[in-house]
């Protein structure tokens, strides 16, 4: 007897897990993974944007095939690049040498623990001061090029402010000869008298002093430059771009440029204006949304400012420009004060529109919008010999409860041995077949008058209780 119910509960056991995977036939679109794996070892596929914009509830419609059409569990995770730091070490001083007028000329050489030199900070001893340093590079201890002139500085007397960097372009000299001159004392802070008097009857007495609030000036000793190659990055998370199509360009009765953006259905995390043929502006961008529910509004989900205007001290892009001059290379960057980037929350919708406010200003011209959202890596066990087949595109499927994300964590060393395999173009699947949907529930599969009907039966039937109720009171009185 209790093998019988063993056997039921197995069987009725597998049923459930049968009746829980959802048949191929049920999604629109597929795409093949092509490349081969070892058996039993993780592999990982790149989800492309097209196969993202067919996916619907952040994936939960993704389902992974093998060629008996059985489905295979799989993992899905975002991809973290670690951060770093700047590498920093001591420049190597050769020589001194004292100039005219107090000056001072200092040569060092860069450590070979640096490959290039980033920056420079000054390691000062003293108060009060202000210095100019000239900066000259070499690679053979002869020819020297001007590299920059800095200004070091000392304020702590009169408020906490100090600096002593550098601001020079990257160089990968050998030799660096800083000139130090032109000290400027600060200016002697004007004596203020104090002056204390009493007077008693006849007598009266008076005493004055005169009080400076001034320092005086400290002597400057230059100890040592600190150099640096590379900086400091923090732990950041790996974006994909795709371009995304401008399906429609038009103007408010506010005068703002409405820009909807066609086939978008993208976890967007920003959208970068990529090509705005505007010289400089500075306007304000929302973003909206609209759901394909009847009388649906459009509602904003993020806002920004996109701008490009000469000489702002705000967000700038450092664009790298290289040139070797006597054999020195020397890196310049241009700075361009621009902000293109507007961010969003990493939800997928359906239909976005732009909306660029420009109140009595000409309408912008975007050419060219770009949406970056996360990378998603799938990881899965392939079998031998063995073809898979992602398939997706079913609006209304529950996300799938598999156990590998607990067998294979986002932190397991066995991912990044994982074999990676590209996936194809998506395409219609042939085997997808309309009625074998599951058939959506009337809300309300009975008809209007037989809900009122129903409604004057219980009334009837109340007032016939009250009528009986009310007459046999009457009875009995």
């Amino acid at each position: 007897m209790n093998r019988f119910i063993a056997n039921v509960l197995a069987c009725a056991a597998l049923a459930m897990s049968a009746s829980a995977a959802t048949p191929p036939a049920q999604f629109r679109y597929q795409a093949a993974i092509v490349g081969d794996a070892d058996a039993g070892a993780p592999a990982r596929v790149t989800l492309t944007p097209r196969l993202i914009n067919r996916t619907h509830n952040h994936f939960a419609d993704l389902r992974l095939f093998d060629d008996a059409d059985r489905e295979v569990p799989y993992v899905l995770y975002t991809q973290t690049l670690p951060g770093q730091n700047r590498q920093t070490a001591g420049l190597e001083a050769i020589k001194y040498e004292p100039l005219a007028d107090g000056a001072e000329r200092l040569t060092f050489r860069r450590p070979a623990a640096l490959p290039a030199i980033d920056g420079m900070r000054l390691i000062v001893s003293g108060a009060d001061f202000e210095k100019t340093v000239l900066v000259e590079i070499s690679n053979d201890h002869k020819t020297w090029l001007a590299l920059a002139t800095c200004s070091v500085f000392d304020y702590t007397s009169r408020i906490n402010l100090r600096d002593s960097r550098l601001d020079t372009p990257p160089t990968d000299a050998r030799f660096i000869r800083l000139t130090v001159s032109g000290e400027k004392p600060l200016a002697a802070t004007p004596a203020a008298a104090a002056e204390v008097a009493l007077k008693y009857k006849d007598l009266e007495f008076r005493h004055s002093a005169a009080v400076s609030a001034g320092k005086p000036k400290s002597t400057v000793r230059v100890n040592g430059v600190e150099a640096w190659h590379g900086k400091t990055v923090q732990e950041r998370q790996v974006c994909d771009t795709a371009p995304l199509t401008i399906s429609g360009e038009t103007t408010d009765e506010h005068g703002n440029t409405v820009i909807e953006l066609g086939d978008c259905n993208l976890p967007l995390t920003h959208l970068q204006f990529d090509g705005v043929d505007n010289q400089y502006f500075y306007r304000q961008v929302l973003v909206e949304t609209i759901s394909d529910t009847p009388d649906a509004e459009w509602q904003r989900v993020s806002s920004g400012m996109i701008y490009r205007v000469p000489g702002s001290s705000g967000a700038t892009e450092l664009c790298p420009l290289k040139i070797s001059v006597n054999g020195i290379s020397i890196t310049k960057a241009q700075k361009i004060s621009a902000g293109a980037i507007i961010p969003l929350d990493g939800a997928q919708r359906q239909r976005l529109r732009l909306v660029i406010i420009n109140r009595d200003n000409p309408p912008l011209q975007v050419t060219a919008i770009t949406g970056a959202y996360l990378r998603r890596d799938l990881y899965f066990i392939p079998e031998p010999s063995r073809r898979y087949t992602l398939r997706f595109d079913h609006p209304t499927i529950p996300r799938p409860a598999y156990d590998l994300p607990t067998v294979l964590p986002e932190n397991s060393p066995l991912l990044p041995t994982a074999t990676p395999l590209t996936i194809s173009e998506p395409k219609p699947n042939p085997a997808f077949n309309t009625q074998s949907l599951p058939a959506a529930a009337d809300p309300d599969p009975h008809p209007v008058w037989q809900l009122w009907l129903f409604r004057a039966l219980v009334l009837l039937c109340a007032a016939a209780l009250a009528f009986w109720a009310w007459s046999t009171l009457k009875k009995m009185k």
